[in-house]
């Protein structure tokens, strides 16, 4: 069993620019292989946006991909974790804030992402994926990404 972050963490997470539309982000996660991206803008951390998030908050609220940008369907606020961070507690957090996707900050930089997916892998029973459904993401104090501020929900 798997004892850190960096055991089940993806690598090489891509970043995009909030002013690209939600349908070259979607190719771009097609051709690259990748369920999730970050979203910047002028060199600031966004959000994400995932497979997910295109589907629900694109596709069933009707929106036009090709002219929506990628900043109204992604989420404005991003959590981390450090790659030395023990899975456990992880997974703990993310049953307490319903985050199914967080970017891996080591010494600044962004080197990965470990996901909902990963971290039931590891769980003992089966049940970060119950727990954590469909909720949205919640605010915590944190509101910096690898020493980068936060942008996107006005604050």
């Amino acid at each position: 069993m798997h004892e850190f972050v960096s055991d089940v963490m993806s690598r090489g997470l891509l970043v995009v620019s909030s002013e690209m539309s939600a349908l070259e982000v979607a190719q771009l996660m097609r051709d690259e292989g990748v369920e999730e991206v970050v979203i910047a803008s002028d060199g600031v951390v966004w959000g994400m946006v995932s497979d997910h998030d295109l589907g629900v908050r694109l596709v069933a609220a009707g929106l036009d991909p090709a002219s929506t940008p990628v900043s109204l369907v992604g989420a404005s606020i991003v959590y981390t974790v450090a790659p030395d961070q023990e899975i456990r507690d992880v997974r703990t957090w993310v049953r307490t804030h319903g985050i199914r996707q967080v970017p891996v900050v080591d010494h600044g930089d962004i080197v990965g992402v470990v996901t909902l997916a990963d971290l039931a892998f590891e769980d003992d029973g089966g049940t970060v994926l119950a727990i954590v459904g469909a909720t949205d993401q919640t605010t915590l104090s944190s509101r910096t990404v690898a020493g980068i501020p936060v942008g996107g929900n006005g604050s």
